[in-house]
């Protein structure tokens, strides 16, 4: 994909995220706007076929770093794992599945995609 937008409700508000690929730097760059105004960055790089890593660039306390690595093991399934380290010392790990259940409802589609 060449850019891709995403807005994410939750209880503090609404998050919106846009990723893209940067050609010359062969690299997906991700930002993310939080509720709170902050804007996020991140680089991600694709391994092989089936797997992408993301690695923060910017968040909101400059002592902390991530990184994700999405795998996509099927057509509609991803598995991704989150480690959260700060000042270097790894302080939170999590893994997590998904799989792609349908479309969005055409009233929730962005205006123009219907």
């Amino acid at each position: 994909y060449k850019r891709q937008a995403q807005e994410f409700s939750y209880d503090d508000g609404v998050h919106y995220s846009v990723m893209t690929y940067d050609y010359e730097a062969e690299s997906y760059r991700w930002w993310s706007l939080l509720a709170d105004g902050f804007i996020t960055e991140s680089s991600g790089k694709r391994y092989r076929r089936n797997l992408r890593e993301w690695r923060s660039v910017k968040l909101p306390e400059e002592d902390v770093q991530t990184r994700m690595r999405e795998t996509v093991r099927e057509e509609n399934s991803i598995k991704v794992a989150l480690e959260i380290k700060k000042g270097g010392e790894l302080v939170a790990y999590a893994e997590d599945e998904g799989t792609w259940v349908s479309e969005l409802p055409e009233e929730h589609m962005p205006p123009g995609e219907e």
